[in-house]
């Protein structure tokens, strides 16, 4: 109700951009959800989907186990800022989520001016990072709620440029339709 009501308003306003349904989830609380609480917090309706917080610290074996539980329960997982839990080896368990079917997004804070830049760069060359999100938790304070400054800075990336467009829109509707997503890089 609250949603679409919204999302009537900002196309009535000429603004193009839709609000979805779904919540950040955390890797702590993410084994104790029945079936019917993962739908509820899934990206769009579908429960397909969900966007799945690392605990503190570095990824590693215990966060990748989650995601294969979590696949087998019929729920695929977007990696939630990795750039927040990178440690020397991130890239080697980045690559370990992905063999499994998760995708991976990243802060847009973090690839514009940030000293993680760099890093977060290095791992989109590696076809590592397929999302890019806000991160934002008000409109008025904190991160900005805009992404467009870090699709920026991925499309310098030569071997994403020609995959800005399924990073922006193509994997962010399938994803919300709740179907499966092949990444093509």
């Amino acid at each position: 109700g609250r949603v679409s009501a919204l999302n009537q308003s900002l196309r009535d306003l000429g603004i193009p951009v839709e609000i979805a349904e779904g919540a950040e989830l955390s890797a702590a609380r993410a084994d104790h959800l029945t079936g019917v609480e993962l739908r509820e917090v899934s990206l769009g309706a579908t429960g397909r989907w969900i966007l799945l917080e690392p605990s503190p610290g570095a990824i590693g074996a215990d966060f990748v186990a989650l995601v294969d539980r979590l696949h087998d329960r019929g729920v695929r997982c977007v990696v939630a800022h990795p750039e927040r839990h990178a440690a020397a080896d991130i890239a080697d368990w980045l690559t370990r989520l992905v063999d499994r079917g998760a995708l991976v997004q990243v802060t847009a804070a973090f690839l514009v001016g940030h000293g993680a830049a760099p890093v977060i760069l290095s791992w989109a060359a590696q076809g590592l990072v397929h999302l890019v999100g806000s991160d934002a938790h008000s409109a008025r304070v904190g991160r900005p709620a805009t992404v467009s400054q870090g699709l920026r800075a991925l499309a310098t990336v030569p071997e994403l440029a020609e995959h800005m467009a399924w990073i922006a829109a193509d994997a962010p509707r399938a994803i919300l339709a709740g179907e499966q997503v092949d990444v093509p890089f």
